[in-house]
């Protein structure tokens, strides 16, 4: 009987462009991040979750720093349109300043974004994430708009919306990353989202618009 020496074809390979296999990379990446933490990223868990070579995910990034570095600019730029439809989209009679802290605070709290923060703060490589400077251009505009929208001229300068960006996110960073070092006792006697609700009532009052909220 003469022996069967046919073998099954190899599975065809995906292709994809290099803009898809980054985004299938980060993809991946966001959802071992929320699985696994910052393990999660590692190369050998990337092209597991992917199917690609370990080679393949080193030629569109090059490191796991590099993996690391992309989806915090990836999460970050989520959030900041998010937070920018919400403004745009808001009643003519309030801009949602309330929802757009909670939505930052939200967003900040979850355990794996906090560890990807602080991957980046303490990496000894941090600096300014520059790829966010268009998103964040975007939103400064959008909250210029609402200012004028409301009379309120004085507030809407660069230097206010500016500042108010800045304070609403550094608050929000400190105070995820505050959750996961400060001690029970000292946190217990505080309310649920105690911090959250005062950076609220500070926003409105910094921003000018407290009064058209009520």
């Amino acid at each position: 009987m003469a022996k069967n020496t046919t073998t099954s074809a190899a599975a065809p390979r995906k292709r994809r462009t290099p803009e898809q296999a980054r985004e299938e990379i980060l993809s991946a990446a966001e959802n071992n991040l929320i699985k696994d933490g910052i393990e999660g990223l590692r190369i050998e868990a990337l092209s597991e979750a992917t199917g690609m070579r370990h080679s393949n995910v080193i030629h569109h990034f090059g490191s796991a720093d590099a993996v690391k570095s992309a989806l915090m600019v990836r999460i970050s730029k989520r959030l900041i349109d998010e937070i920018d439809n919400l403004l745009r989209d808001a009643d003519p009679s309030g801009v949602n300043t309330t929802k757009m802290v909670e939505r930052t605070f939200a967003a900040f709290s979850k355990p794996e974004i906090t560890a990807l923060v602080a991957w980046h703060l303490l990496s000894g490589k941090a600096e300014p994430i520059e790829d966010l400077a268009g998103p964040l251009t975007q939103l400064s505009q959008t909250m210029r708009e609402r200012f004028h929208a409301f009379g309120f001229e004085e507030q809407a300068t660069t230097e206010n919306i500016s500042g108010l960006i800045n304070m609403v996110m550094s608050c929000a960073i400190g105070a995820a990353i505050n959750q996961r070092i400060t001690p029970y006792a000292i946190r217990k006697p505080m309310k649920d989202n105690q911090i959250r609700d005062w950076m609220t009532e500070l926003t409105l009052i910094k921003s000018g618009l407290s009064e058209a909220e009520e």
